[in-house]
Parts: C-alpha cells; sequence; structure tokens
C-alpha cells in the first residue's frame, strides 16, 4: 500500500512542534522560514521520490544542532551572579570592574561575575561604601530598594535597610544621579550633600552635610554622630547591632546628640552613654528596645 504523502500544512506543523519542543527563537527558525530553505536543498534536477519523514528526519538533527549552538553561545555570555551577605561585621568586596565596596553589618551585594558592555549595575540591601572604578563610557548603577543611584566614577555612601524609613545617599566626592525605579525625576548630588528617599511618599529631598565623612566611619569601626536627632541615631544603631529600638516619645525622638562610640562598644554601653544625656529611660524586651522618658 502507497503511503500517503505529507501536505505543507502538515509539514510546517511538525517544524512548529519542533521548535516549541527546544524552545527556541521561533521567528528565526519556525516552519515559515525553515521550510523554503529545505526545500531548496532538497531540489535537484533528477527529482525522485524521497519519504518526506527522511526529510523531517534531516531538518529536525539540522534544527537542533543550530538551536543546541545558539542557546550554548547564549548561555556562555550570560555571567554568574554573585552575592556576598555580612552579619557583625564589615567586609570590604572588589567588583570586576576593580571598583571597592565596603558592606557595614548586615547588608547583602548582588553583582555579575563579569559586567556587559552597556552598564554596570548592582543591586545593594542594607548599606555600602562605594569606591567606583571610572569608566565614562559605562555608568555605574545601584538598585537599592525603589531607588537607583547612578554614577561614572565616585565615593558614595547608600544606606538602605529593609527597617528604615528612608532610603540615605551621601556624596563624599564626584557626582551622582538619583532616581525612584519608577519615575523619571533625577535628583543631582554634589559633594558633601546627602539625599533621603522617602520610602512612605516617594520623594527625595537633600540637604547639606558638613560632616559627610562621618556618614562612613562605620569603614573604620567607628559610630560618629554630630547633632543628629536621637531617632535617627537609634536608627543607626538598630543596624548596626541587628537590633529593635522603639522611642516611645515625640521629644526624645528630635532631641538633638553630639557623641563618638568605637567598634569595641555593645549596645549596652553605648545607650548608658545616650542615657546620661538625654535623661531618657531604656529596657530590653527580647530583641526589642524601648525608650521612654525618664518622669
Amino acid at each position: 500500500m502507497r503511503k500517503k504523502d505529507i501536505s505543507d500544512k502538515e509539514l510546517d506543523s511538525l517544524f512548529d512542534q519542533l521548535t516549541e519542543s527546544v524552545r527556541g527563537p521561533k521567528e528565526k527558525y519556525g516552519a515559515q522560514n525553515s521550510y523554503p530553505q529545505l526545500q531548496g536543498r532538497l531540489s535537484s534536477k533528477n527529482p525522485r521520490k524521497v519519504p518526506f519523514l527522511k526529510y523531517i528526519a534531516a531538518a529536525s538533527v539540522a534544527i537542533i544542532l543550530m538551536l543546541s549552538t545558539y542557546f550554548l553561545l547564549d548561555n556562555r555570555h550570560t555571567p554568574e551572579m554573585i552575592t556576598v551577605i555580612t552579619n557583625d561585621s564589615t567586609k570590604e568586596v572588589v567588583l570586576p570592574d576593580g571598583s571597592h565596596v565596603v558592606l557595614n553589618h548586615y547588608s547583602r551585594l548582588q553583582y555579575p561575575s563579569e559586567f556587559n558592555r552597556q552598564d554596570r549595575i548592582v543591586i545593594l540591601s542594607g548599606e555600602a561604601c562605594f569606591d567606583i572604578a571610572k569608566k565614562k563610557e559605562h555608568p555605574f548603577s545601584v538598585h537599592s530598594g525603589d531607588i537607583c543611584v547612578t554614577v561614572l566614577g565616585t565615593q558614595f555612601n547608600v544606606q538602605s535597610y529593609s527597617n528604615d524609613p528612608c532610603i540615605k545617599t551621601t556624596l563624599i566626592k564626584g557626582k551622582v544621579a538619583i532616581s525612584p525605579l519608577d519615575k523619571v525625576k533625577i535628583t543631582i548630588l554634589n559633594p558633601n550633600e546627602t539625599a533621603y528617599f522617602s520610602k512612605q511618599t516617594g520623594e527625595i529631598y537633600k540637604e547639606a552635610n558638613e560632616n559627610a565623612m562621618n556618614e562612613i566611619a562605620w569603614k573604620e569601626g567607628k559610630l560618629i554622630f554630630e547633632n543628629k536627632p536621637l531617632a535617627e541615631i537609634t536608627t543607626d544603631l538598630s543596624n548596626y547591632f541587628n537590633v529593635q529600638i522603639k522611642i516611645d516619645n515625640q521629644y526624645l525622638q528630635t532631641y538633638k546628640m553630639t557623641a563618638r562610640f568605637e567598634q569595641n562598644e555593645n549596645i549596652e554601653e553605648i545607650l548608658n552613654i545616650l542615657q546620661a544625656s538625654a535623661d531618657f529611660n531604656w529596657k530590653r524586651e527580647r530583641n526589642t528596645i524601648i525608650i521612654t522618658p525618664n518622669n
């Protein structure tokens, strides 16, 4: 019995199934483009009746080989993502472009094993000080929470812990551009300026910071506060020691203080020193410290 010839429509369907099975870019290797090429290759001056199934088998092997090569080459250029996490210590990381990053306590940095030709992007959760290798043709961006900090070559600090009400960026030298990920507005920072991104409102405001170097004193194991509200001080202490601190009084939250602490001092010693100056009481309940007025 003679076998029924396979129609063009049936052959197209087989090509579609094949391209779907290997999950390839169907538009490039699909039936519509591949079949005419296949016909051209199989045509001859003295045509013979050759079973279409042989054509399909040969074409299948060719397409699979092409797609396998395509994806192997494509995956070869996909860099591995590296994740660095700190606990109760700082850690320095050298990025593929030679940039230096120092991570503060309880922070997380993700970056590719190699940067692509267009840009350099890292992802930060926590706090880090960046010293970026200057490459004008390849902008460097830090994605942290809902903002993006873009630079060409500079030194700056980003504080972006999950429990902080704001994401804070302080520029030491150079120039940076800060923008929310979902908005077009850009805020430019100059040296000795700090930008605050409010997680609640989505707005960015900036202010002069004459003591910008104090923002990166943690790299040397120091905590320096110059005329800072107690609420901001306790936020830094909370991140540094991984403990929750609550201030149960509006006046104490805005009370400004100046203090300097070394890395060998623990949270209890620091709170006792602050307590003597601000006249408050504090107590620990599990992993939460509660500060109340001294009545």
